[in-house]
């Protein structure tokens, strides 16, 4: 899986447009449970509110947990313009809420898709993304004549060593990205000869990335 981006914390926008303050916030979620927290908070702070609007992507893409609101909106002008700022930069674990003050002038269908989206976009352009790089976990034990062949493969798939040991066989604890993993292993199994001398076992459990 290729990378994905995510924020490392807490960001603010106001926007106004025909005396409809709309007040934004970024937030960084790791589950649902969590984001419908904030979305509490975010209510009882902001109770005299017309509207509290929110949207929220969790997990990783092909295994998301999408949710949003229109609270009260006309369908689709609110909710579905801050999801759309979310998806569209391939942000995740990530909850947007817009605050609504009614002005007194409708902004009609077009402009409050306008002004929703324009909201989120202003939070998360505050916001500090960062790109977030899927990892596999796994651990390594071999004899030291094979590990002297493999020890190259270490910077040039940039495996990220996390424990070292150096006993009757080298054992090794690494994660590499997802997206070089099937050319690690492919490289790895050559240089063993299929595996002999070689034990490698995943430490998230038994599927591999």
């Amino acid at each position: 899986m290729s990378s994905y981006f995510m924020i490392s914390s807490v960001s603010m926008a106001e926007y106004t447009v025909k005396r409809s303050r709309f007040i934004s916030y970024a937030i960084p979620v790791i589950d649902r449970d969590t984001a419908e927290i904030e979305i509490k908070k975010k209510r009882e702070e902001y109770s005299d509110a017309t509207h509290v609007v929110y949207a929220y992507a969790i997990g990783k893409p092909g295994s998301e947990i999408i949710g949003m609101s229109d609270d009260g909106e006309p369908h689709g002008t609110a909710g579905k313009p801050v999801l759309s700022q979310i998806t569209g930069r391939n942000l995740w674990n990530l909850l947007v809420v817009v605050i609504r003050y009614f002005g007194g002038i409708k902004l009609g269908t077009g402009g409050l898709v306008h002004a929703y989206a324009e909201a989120a976009r202003l939070a998360l352009d505050s916001s500090d993304i960062r790109e977030y790089v899927p990892m596999c976990e796994f651990s390594l034990s071999c004899s030291y004549e094979l590990y002297h062949r493999i020890k190259p493969l270490v910077d040039k798939y940039s495996l990220k060593i996390k424990n070292e040991n150096y006993a009757s066989s080298v054992e090794l604890d690494a994660s590499i990205a997802e997206t070089k993993w099937h050319n690690f292993k492919t490289e790895l199994m050559k240089l063993s000869q299929g595996g002999k001398n070689l034990v490698l076992k995943f430490n998230g459990g038994n599927n591999e990335c």
